[in-house]
């Protein structure tokens, strides 16, 4: 199968989020796309199937499947406006979950999600203690996310791992699970929440995840991403908390179109439209870093 490296919301070469893009006639097991996934060791490996009007989309991490879809949805709609569909200014794909509408204005492509309903918590000393620093804001959703006073707290912050494990284990606890049902309380994100086919052999990961932002000189607001759990991973491996951060920041701004730069490793850069305030049109360049040929038989 033919595979796409592309990095995505950014224009270097080296920058943004790097998604695998791979084409394929049917689907192949999922163990073989995890395997795949693994390999490449990317944040984000994405399979998709033209069905005609539209296109199948499934996304893997080294660690599961994933159901979050704003980095590969992009990346995959680049492959196929660049590629395959040039023809083409708008483009729907199908997932487990959603439907996703992307399209193209130039150089720019856009990816719409919906808007979650934020919850906001109290500080404490506890939060203080642990984060080494005290949020000026806390919000629960989707994903919870810190607001800081200032953007030098953002690009300065360095968790203690331990002590944040160890607050939300005690503060924030998971409710029971059963079957495949999620539950999610308080700061538990389901970002990352992963597995295979039910009629496969079957692994569920919980994670717990957070995001810090502020305001910022050079653009609206910025962010950093962090995750934990067994593989503790933080930076552009996992996307930023768009459902329910953007919303607060179209508030706290006063305006329906922000720029967000993404600090880590590799930065990146989002454009984020406010859509009647139910969804969120997130925009930004892509580049294409490698073409492949995959051979699994």
């Amino acid at each position: 199968m033919r595979q796409y490296i592309v990095n995505t919301f950014t224009e270097e070469v080296f920058g943004g989020s790097p998604v695998a893009v791979c084409i394929v006639e049917s689907w192949i097991p999922s163990s073989d796309m995890m395997k795949i996934a693994i390999q490449n060791n990317l944040p984000e490996t994405a399979f998709i199937i033209n069905r005609g009007i539209y296109y199948e989309l499934r996304c893997f991490s080294p660690y599961g499947e994933l159901y979050k879809f704003v980095n590969s949805s992009q990346a995959a709609a680049y492959v196929l406006f660049r590629f395959l569909r040039p023809e083409l200014r708008d483009i729907s794909f199908k997932t487990a979950k959603v439907d996703i509408k992307v399209k193209r204005k130039y150089d720019k492509i856009s990816v719409s999600i919906p808007q979650l309903k934020l919850l906001e918590l109290e500080t404490s000393y506890e939060v203080e203690e642990a984060l080494g620093i005290m949020p000026k804001r806390i919000f629960a959703g989707a994903g919870g996310f810190f607001v800081f006073e200032n953007e030098e707290d953002v690009i300065n912050f360095n968790p203690d791992i331990d002590k944040i494990v160890e607050l939300f284990n005690r503060a924030y606890s998971l409710p029971e699970r059963k079957s495949w049902t999620r539950h999610i309380d308080d700061l538990l994100s389901d970002n990352v929440d992963m597995r295979m086919d039910l009629e496969e052999k079957c692994v569920l990961f919980s994670e717990l995840s957070f995001c810090i932002t502020s305001i910022s000189e050079e653009a609206d607001c910025i962010s950093r991403y962090f995750s934990l759990g067994d593989y503790v991973t933080h930076g552009y491996e996992y996307p930023i908390k768009y459902e329910t951060m953007v919303p607060y920041w179209f508030g706290e701004l006063k305006k329906d179109k922000i720029l967000i730069k993404q600090i880590d490793a590799r930065d990146a850069l989002l454009e984020c439209k406010n859509v009647f305030d139910t969804k969120i049109e997130i925009s930004g360049k892509a580049r294409l870093y490698a073409i492949s040929d995959i051979y699994v038989e």
